[in-house]
């Protein structure tokens, strides 16, 4: 009974093993976005270093099940690559958008050189190498063993868990300057730079509690356990201040109760019809309670933001016309991959002018067009239309097939935020998006009537993960 814990550990693969590495790399210094931060070198080169370790140690991607988002990856890699070519002067002159730089370039008497797509190589160049990120979080799950998948999504949970344990700190009073990331004093962010970044984070543990405590190995008190994690995981987006995390959080609690209800069902039969009510009851009054507190002791960031409009919010809002107009003034190329806030303050209007600026389009929909043009936006509809096919496949499953759902949730969770945000383009929301991919193009999923059934993520019969 002593060595079953080491022959469990020696089982794993070393797919699992570098993935594990990686994902905690990311947790450490992967939540922000920006090119200047310390975080990003630090990443990039342990995702290089994971792949060449994946490359020597002989893994080689199985990609039967995930051709499309592996091709979907591959093509926006190529798309941004091109954008770093060398275009003949008359061909780049003839360019939407580019009108100021050949401006530029014959008032101050100078011949136009070759020039790429992008307006800033340089923010186009590190678009391109962020990828690394998630190709080698994809490469490595599509070799991952069935039963390892489940215990990657409980190490995702326990990650999501330590994320929530720092933000609980900050939610103290404690400040925590993150050396890796952008993070900003005072905000409830914890390992990320930006509080909307955690909201989602930690919506994706909503939806882990709900479908973890769904496997036949759990005990029967495990959906109980479900819904106090989700709870202690919704006051958290409650205390981060993100509005948009409110409507995640419900989101999530409603996919996550779904995922879960069986789970949730075998708990409440174990009970007596007295203490059914009487959990239910006590339930509620714990959430209500927290919630009270929370809004007396001005703790609920999220509420009190609903009805205030920050100096952020209103440049935003007022924003939103003239970010519309550059895209259209740069369509159909677009501008560049990274290059939203120089093509943005090229065309700032001066009443817009401020010490505050706009870094971002806030919309992430809107910004792949802005900076890819039609080929970004054919990327980003074939990517939807596979998002919602897969998706209709597996919830309509009578299989019920677990990580294939969960996989649609995390996607789906990502898509809502990215109309409020730039959530995808951090990197360890990358990699999470990456494995999500691969669970949902999962082919079957066995169903897990028995503890022992549990053990196996997919149907045999059929090629899996």
């Amino acid at each position: 009974m002593q060595r079953r814990p080491f022959r469990r550990l020696t089982r794993l693969t070393p797919a699992f093993a570098l993935v594990t590495a990686l994902l905690i790399v990311l947790w450490l210094a992967g939540g922000a976005s920006r090119a200047d931060v310390m975080g990003q070198a630090l990443v990039r080169v342990a995702a290089w270093l994971v792949l060449i370790a994946a490359i020597l140690g002989g893994q080689t991607p199985d990609l039967r099940n995930t051709r499309l988002p592996a091709a979907l990856l591959a093509a926006t890699i190529a798309l941004i690559a091109l954008q770093l070519v060398p275009l003949p002067p008359p061909l780049w002159i003839a360019l939407p958008g580019r009108e100021i730089f050949v401006r530029a370039a014959e008032v101050a008497g100078e011949t136009q050189p070759w020039r790429p797509i992008s307006i800033s190589p340089a923010l186009t160049l590190n678009s391109l190498m962020s990828l690394v990120v998630p190709a080698v979080v994809l490469y490595l799950a599509t070799r991952l063993e069935p039963n390892e998948h489940w215990r990657l999504l409980k190490l995702i949970a326990a990650l999501i868990a330590a994320s929530a344990l720092l933000a609980l700190t900050e939610f103290t009073g404690q400040s925590l300057d993150h050396p890796f990331v952008n993070d900003i004093p005072k905000m409830i962010s914890a390992n990320f730079a930006n509080r909307n970044h955690l909201a989602l984070w930690l919506s994706f543990g909503i939806v882990a509690s709900f479908a973890l405590a769904s496997d036949g190995r759990m005990p029967k008190w495990a959906g109980v356990a479900a819904i106090v994690s989700a709870v202690f995981l919704g006051l958290g987006i409650l205390a981060t201040g993100s509005r948009a995390g409110l409507l995640l959080a419900l989101v999530a609690a409603i996919i996550g109760v779904a995922l879960g209800r069986d789970a949730l069902s075998t708990a409440l039969k174990s009970l007596s019809p007295r203490a059914r009510i009487v959990s239910v009851a006590a339930v509620g009054a714990f959430v209500a309670g927290l919630l009270t507190l929370a809004i007396s002791f001005d703790r609920a960031a999220s509420f009190d933001r609903v009805t205030t409009l920050s100096v952020e919010d209103d440049l935003r809002i007022r924003s939103q016309p003239f970010v519309i107009r550059t895209l259209v003034d740069y369509f159909p190329v677009g501008a560049g991959f990274g290059t939203f806030d120089p093509a943005y303050r090229i065309n700032e209007p001066d009443e817009l002018l401020s010490p505050k600026y706009l870094n971002r389009a806030h919309n992430d929909w809107v910004e792949v067009v802005f900076e890819g043009g039609l080929v970004g936006a054919a990327l980003l509809t074939a990517a939807l239309g596979w998002f919602l096919a897969q998706s209709y496949r597996v919830w309509r499953n009578e299989a019920k097939p677990m990580l294939p759902r969960i996989g649609s949730a995390f996607i789906g969770l990502t898509m809502i935020a990215s109309a409020f945000d730039y959530p995808a383009r951090t990197p360890l929301i990358m990699a999470l998006l990456a494995i999500a991919a691969v669970w949902l193009s999962a082919r079957q999923e066995r169903p897990r009537s028995s503890p022992r059934s549990s053990e196996s993520a997919l149907r045999t019969d059929e090629p899996s993960l």
